[in-house]
This record gives C-alpha cells, sequence and structure tokens, in this order.
C-alpha cells in the first residue's frame, strides 16, 4: 500500500503520467498455496487486476533453477538439516497457482 501511495504521489509531483503495470512470477520455487492465497485477497481488496502472469519455468544457470532442483535455498549455506522448500510442481498446482493470480480472468479457471 505505502509503495503504490508513493510511486503515484511522486509520478504526480514529477509531472509525469506514469501507471503500474503488474507483472507476477507465479510458480516460483519456494511458494506456497498459503502464499497465493494471501496474494489474492490482497489483489481482490485492492482491485489489482494482472494482466501479467507467467509461471516459472527453469533456465540454465540461475538460483531458481537450483532451488527447483535440488529444493533447497540455494542462497544460504546449505547443511545437512538445511530447510526444504516447496516448490509447486504439479501441472494442476501450477494451473492452481496462475488461475488464482488471475482470477479475473474466466479463461483461466477451468482445472481439468
Amino acid at each position: 500500500d505505502i509503495l503504490i501511495d508513493q510511486f503515484y504521489k511522486n509520478s504526480y509531483d514529477s509531472g509525469k503520467k506514469q501507471y503500474l503495470i503488474p507483472y507476477f512470477m507465479s510458480c516460483h520455487p519456494g511458494t506456497k498455496d498459503e502464499d497465493i492465497v494471501y496474494m489474492e485477497l490482497w489483489f481482490k481488496a485492492h482491485d489489482f487486476k494482472r494482466a501479467q502472469v507467467h509461471n516459472f519455468y527453469r533456465s540454465p544457470m540461475a538460483n531458481e533453477t537450483t532451488i527447483y532442483h535440488t529444493e533447497m535455498n540455494s542462497l544460504r549455506n546449505i547443511k545437512i538439516n538445511t530447510e526444504q522448500v516447496t516448490d509447486p510442481k504439479g501441472a494442476r498446482q501450477r494451473r492452481l497457482h496462475k488461475a488464482n493470480l488471475r482470477y479475473h480472468d474466466p479463461a483461466g479457471w477451468p482445472m481439468n
């Protein structure tokens, strides 16, 4: 909320007409179902509709790809007792994450 208010205030103060265009990456390693529901509720409360939502896909040499394959946070020192990182890997869970972020788009609702 504060970031949005500051963005629009600074845009107005500088005489520019700028807009926030939200872009979201769904199914990012470490994202839990609860996180997606929390984000969806926040978006609904603020009438924030996303036009750009893309699923995370692994790419070589990216830290996130290491996290995806090992299910461990490679940004911290990995030890025997390193916590596991949840990762939405199944097709149904990936569709559900994307559909929740684009709740306003009926085309993304079918889960079959």
